[in-house]
């Protein structure tokens, strides 16, 4: 069982910990914080731990809990055993070397999205709950973005399903709602492409997070944040979600917020 919490102190993380372990399972702890409840209840530990620390509503430590479990995933895939080859070693080493060029692309989309995260800040400050859409690996993104708006310009979101917004959430007001569609290459970029689609016609502020030079959605979109590099779907989460912090940041700064709440106090 794999916990994942970059303070180390997560309550319910701390306690799933201890209860896993109790059955009889191997507790595997991915923090940043050395000598933290978490690592002292787990079984072994991977410290994803930044050189330097600075207040964020999460950006960096999820950046690094989620390279933290992909490097995971891949040393299991290689692990020794009478099933796996010297190719799936191989193979898992050069998915190893994709990742370390993805730190290239991150920076690379990070700039360059930055003025345009601006304009889209301004697109959707006003509306009183938006919606983060994405498949398969992009679910997962699609969850994170929606919690970087909450806590960083608390502004209501939330992070769901592409086919599971066609079937329920399409349905609801206001008929302008901003709609964020995560669509990295893969298998669920033709489903974003006709969910973003389908959004644009009912009336949607349709935002899509697309590679650069992908115009499938581009069409329906109210505006576009083009994503640098070539990146298997596998991986693209790492570069998805950079949008949201600056886009939060930038409604924030419109409504005069800080990130969760400390404006109140």
């Amino acid at each position: 069982m794999i916990a994942i919490s970059a303070s180390g102190e997560t309550e319910r993380v701390v306690e799933a910990s201890r209860a896993a372990r109790r059955y009889g399972a191997l507790t595997v702890a991915v923090t940043g914080t050395p000598g933290s409840p978490l690592t002292r209840v787990a079984d072994r530990t991977l410290m994803v731990d930044l050189p330097d620390t600075e207040p964020s509503p999460g950006i960096r430590t999820y950046q690094a809990s989620l390279l933290g479990l992909l490097l995971i995933a891949l040393q299991v895939g290689r692990a020794p055993r009478p099933d796996i080859t010297r190719d799936a070693a191989r193979e898992a080493d050069a998915l190893r070397e994709e990742l370390v060029v993805l730190a290239d692309h991150v920076d690379a989309t990070a700039k360059a999205i930055k003025q345009e995260c601006r304009r889209v800040a301004d697109l959707v400050a006003d509306a009183p709950v938006m919606v983060m859409l994405g498949s398969g690996p992009s679910y997962g993104t699609a969850l994170f973005t929606a919690a970087k708006m909450v806590e960083g310009a608390g502004v209501f979101a939330v992070g769901q399903d592409l086919e599971e917004w066609g079937h329920v959430e399409r349905l609801a007001y206001p008929d302008d709602m901003p709609l964020f569609v995560i669509a990295p290459p893969g298998r669920s970029r033709d489903k974003a492409t006709e969910v973003a689609a389908r959004a644009h016609e009912l009336g949607r502020r349709v935002v899509a997070v697309i590679s650069r030079g992908d115009t499938s959605a581009a069409g329906h979109a109210h505006a576009v944040l083009p994503v640098h590099g070539r990146v298997r779907e596998e991986f693209s989460p790492l570069l998805y979600h950079l949008f949201a912090g600056y886009v939060a940041c930038f409604v924030a700064q419109g409504l005069g917020r800080l990130p969760f709440q400390t404006h109140r106090s």
